[in-house]
């Protein structure tokens, strides 16, 4: 065979017809029912979800009653006369158990409870709670009043804690309380 006839007999097979059957497409995939990996997905989408809605509800929830303090020190500032320590003591601790670990914030009392108030204000605001902390400390058992300018600090200084203290509560609450409720009461009172 030449080279000529063997190129003609190739052309010449294509033209005839092979029994083959015809090619059948399979279905799509579904993509119903879903599998595992996506049911994880989905469920743990959700939960993360909820868990920050939550965190974010509670923040809010934290801020407002933040405010709510604050309209009180503001009308205290304006009639200093009728603050005692033992009120703004009172307010803190309302304010703090709000927050969160309210059974174990409602325990604090005396050096453990002045060290979760600074433990949850910024270093900024150290200076004036731990003034507050010392008035508070000084006057809050001792039955002696609050002069005019001691009040003012007081007041200053729980303004300054509260400003704040609802960003920083929430997340200082279980470690400082754990910290401050091992710690012995150095502080001599109660708060």
């Amino acid at each position: 065979m030449t080279p000529m006839n063997l190129l003609m007999a190739n052309q010449a097979a294509p033209t005839m017809q092979l029994p083959l059957k015809d090619i059948v497409i399979a279905a799509p995939v579904s993509w119903w029912p879903l599998a595992p990996g996506w049911w994880l997905l989905i469920g743990l989408l959700l939960l993360l979800s909820v868990w920050f809605g939550r965190k974010l509800w509670l923040r809010q929830r934290a801020k407002q009653f933040a405010n709510q303090a604050l309209s009180r020190i503001q009308q205290w500032q304006q009639a200093p006369a009728d603050v005692t320590a033992s009120q703004v003591n009172e307010l803190l601790k309302v304010v703090a158990c709000h927050y969160g670990e309210a059974e174990q914030l409602a325990k604090l009392s005396g050096y453990p409870w002045y060290q979760w108030l600074q433990a949850s204000s910024t270093e900024k605001q150290r200076p004036q709670v731990d003034q507050m902390c010392q008035l508070l400390q000084h006057h809050l058992y001792s039955g002696g009043s609050l002069n005019p300018v001691q009040q003012e600090q007081l007041l200053i200084g729980c303004q300054q804690w509260l400003t704040t203290s609802w960003r920083l509560a929430a997340s200082t609450a279980q470690a400082t309380t754990n910290q401050a409720s091992s710690q012995p009461d150095r502080a001599g009172g109660a708060a």
